[in-house]
């Protein structure tokens, strides 16, 4: 997923910064909007999902614009689905459900959107290191599991990428992206050719 910022969007005001040797300005105009995007986008999708700072800091990473290429400048989020282990679920650790009639057993869950748990019936707590035939590559934390035919897998949702495809953390980071870019580029051309705020 891919965020950059429009700074074409008024083609006459862009010619003619421009044509005054405005470049520069532009490129630190834009630098300054991803930044402070990267920083909006992580807040709304926390304000979405359940998950933490660390884990959209992660996939988030920001690509400087520069006067050569001022279209070179974007947010890019890049990420795997996550597993449970991202996100708050239940039971938090390993018991057993043995004899335990299955109306009475403990049923697993996890929080993904705030607010919201998605019940898994046949999920499980377990620590993958003490199963037998572990493959390493699985991971090593304690997490929700689910058996598929003779294999069991960790039970996965969605990535970080596609959290930012939602409207509710898209569009106030593209609204406070042009909004910055604008106020900066005004900054910058005032500073380039000296002239008094």
């Amino acid at each position: 997923m891919k965020l950059d910022v429009k700074y074409d969007s008024n083609l006459a005001d862009m010619k003619r910064v421009i044509q005054a040797g405005g470049v520069e300005s532009m490129s630190r105009a834009i630098n300054d909007a991803l930044a402070k995007g990267k920083t909006q986008l992580g807040k709304s999708v926390r304000s979405v999902y359940a998950i933490k700072a660390a884990d959209y800091n992660t996939a988030a990473k920001v690509t400087k614009s520069h006067k050569g290429n001022l279209g070179k400048g974007k947010i890019e989020v890049r990420s795997k689905r996550l597993s449970s282990y991202h996100f708050p679920f239940t039971p938090r650790a390993y018991t057993s459900q043995k004899g335990i009639k299955m109306s009475k057993r403990k049923k697993a869950s996890i929080t993904i959107k705030k607010g919201q748990k998605k019940a898994y019936p046949h999920g499980f707590v377990v620590n993958p290191a003490a199963l037998e035939n572990y493959d390493p590559e699985q991971g090593g934390y304690t997490l929700l599991w689910e058996r598929t035919g003779k294999k069991i897998n960790p039970i996965r949702s969605i990535s970080v990428a596609q959290m930012v495809t939602n409207e509710d953390a898209y569009n106030p980071t593209m609204d406070v992206m042009q909004k910055t870019y604008e106020e900066r580029l005004a900054h910058h051309l005032n500073r380039q050719f000296k002239v008094e705020e």
